[in-house]
């Protein structure tokens, strides 16, 4: 009872939160880009905003902070004031609609789109409500004539892309021949990973501290992003080699004789199946832990 007594109080204050972010976002000269997806988001922030920051100043959201108030909140404290080239948000939905609502709210000019998986599915109820309601971060590119960047490795990509961003024409990214962003791995070891990136017809040499195909895949979109823009690959090969990870992300810690991968954040079947074949190609004796996921 309480509650619903308070509820039109509490969705009131809310509103009026959204507003000012909306207006400051509005009356703000940065490009303002929104990241989502089912997983992937958090660290390819990370990647950006260290590319990025070669040359520019760069705010984005921090840690965790992805939902409508948390956004909105620190859009208010910081965006106005930061004097920053590039705003990166990062975007998370508990329930339909809200990826609309903080699209509205940020006003983003470009977009990312990392995955679109089983990842929560015990919020949507089904992959294709997932897809639906995900995709709505090409709402405001398109409005904005921005540009999208999607994920072309999935098995369900073709049809997300002709039924949900036909109207974005998405740049697709990913280590799969077929993207426009494309990512060949050709050394992966503890210490890193070598690859050959390829995009509008260029060819370039990537030495990257990053390891694993879904963190070649993802840093795809990003140095994409970064050539889009009209920044020089040459100039980011020593942030490339210094990239930034969320902790318990493919976390390599060495202890004598024995290596230890942390891959324990935000766990989901892909992700673990990527890492798996990670761990396969690497020697010695193997054991894997595996905590528990709901999707499995």
């Amino acid at each position: 009872l309480a509650i619903r007594i308070t509820e039109p109080i509490i969705t009131y204050q809310k509103e009026k939160i959204y507003r000012k972010a909306q207006s400051i976002s509005s009356n703000s000269d940065a490009v303002k880009i929104g990241i989502t997806g089912s997983y992937g988001k958090s660290s390819v922030k990370e990647y950006l905003a260290s590319l990025l920051g070669v040359d520019h100043k760069v705010l984005k959201t921090p840690e965790n902070i992805n939902t409508e108030i948390g956004v909105a909140d620190f859009m208010i404290k910081n965006l106005a004031e930061s004097q920053a080239k590039y705003f990166i948000c990062e975007m998370w939905a508990y329930r339909i609609w809200e990826i609309q609502k903080l699209w509205e709210i940020v006003e983003h000019d470009h977009g990312f789109l990392t995955a679109i998986g089983t990842q929560h599915i015990w919020l949507f109820w089904s992959k294709e409500a997932i897809e639906k309601w995900k995709t709505e971060i090409a709402l405001s590119v398109r409005n904005k004539k921005g540009r999208l960047y999607a994920n072309g490795d999935g098995n369900n990509i073709e049809r997300v892309f002709s039924t949900y961003l036909k109207d974005a024409s998405p740049i697709s990214y990913g280590t799969k021949k077929r993207n426009q962003a494309y990512s060949k791995i050709t050394k992966v070891t503890e210490e890193g990973s070598n690859f050959i990136f390829t995009y509008r017809g260029d060819e370039y040499n990537i030495s990257t501290n990053l390891i694993g195909s879904h963190h070649v895949s993802n840093l795809s979109w990003v140095l994409a992003f970064c050539i889009d823009e009209w920044i020089q690959i040459q100039n980011l090969e020593s942030a490339l080699m210094n990239l930034p990870l969320p902790d318990h992300t493919l976390q390599i810690i060495k202890k004598d004789s024995l290596t230890l991968i942390d891959d324990s954040y935000n766990a989901n079947p892909d992700s673990v199946k990527k890492s798996i074949d990670l761990l396969s190609s690497f020697e010695g004796r193997k054991i894997l832990i595996l905590g528990d996921m709901l999707e499995l």
